[in-house]
């Protein structure tokens, strides 16, 4: 028969590790946002001139696949078990209204971007202008709505950073993870980026 205090110390080890695993997941997603802003503000900067930097754009275009999975994975489990009851993502909270409406726009909206964007690269020559276009509306509707975004989560992209920067107490798992992500889209920015001359060929003689 265990005592009181003994079921009161399992009780208490038992909701730090959930609480832990909870601030786990939320650094999880925070370290491959944060891998994701660079990489998207480098692409923004190909833009400008967009056929000299096709290769660029491509390239690096193609390294978000893998951390917009990743990101994907981890928001989709943390709203599957605020939304299952889980006390400890009750404990934590849902995020802004504001932003948990916008999700969704924000996940479609990217995979929309990505897709087309690798389809412009690899599919059909027939359906390029269509592509193109989509393409292109869907970066304006994504910018929107990933600006907003972005400023709804700085306050704890800047709080983990700072973390990493003081060194502070940072499981590395959550940054070794984004950077895994990274480094698994380098064989698809290199296979899609490949197609960059016949884009071009195509662009100027469609």
């Amino acid at each position: 028969m265990l005592l009181p205090m003994q079921t009161n110390t399992q009780q208490s080890r038992k909701l730090r590790r959930k609480t832990f695993g909870v601030e786990l997941n939320s650094m999880f997603t925070t370290s491959i946002g944060i891998a994701l802003f660079i990489l998207l503000a480098l692409v923004g900067l190909t833009l400008p001139l967009i056929k000299i930097n096709l290769y660029i754009h491509i390239f690096l275009g193609s390294l978000l696949i893998i951390p917009i999975i990743f990101k994907t994975i981890t928001t989709g489990y943390k709203m599957l078990r605020y939304y299952t009851r889980s006390d400890a993502y009750l404990r934590k909270g849902p995020p802004n209204a504001i932003l948990r409406l916008l999700g969704p726009f924000v996940v479609i909206l990217t995979y929309v971007l990505i897709v087309s964007g690798v389809l412009l690269t690899v599919g059909p020559k027939s359906l390029r202008l269509n592509l193109l276009f989509i393409h292109k509306a869907s970066f304006i509707l994504w910018f929107g709505a990933m600006t907003i975004h972005v400023l709804g989560h700085l306050r704890e992209m800047v709080q983990y950073g700072s973390k990493l920067v003081s060194h502070k107490k940072v499981p590395r798992i959550t940054y070794i993870t984004a950077a895994i992500s990274v480094v698994l889209s380098l064989p698809l920015a290199f296979l899609f980026a490949e197609n960059t001359s016949t884009w071009l060929a195509w662009f100027h003689h469609p």
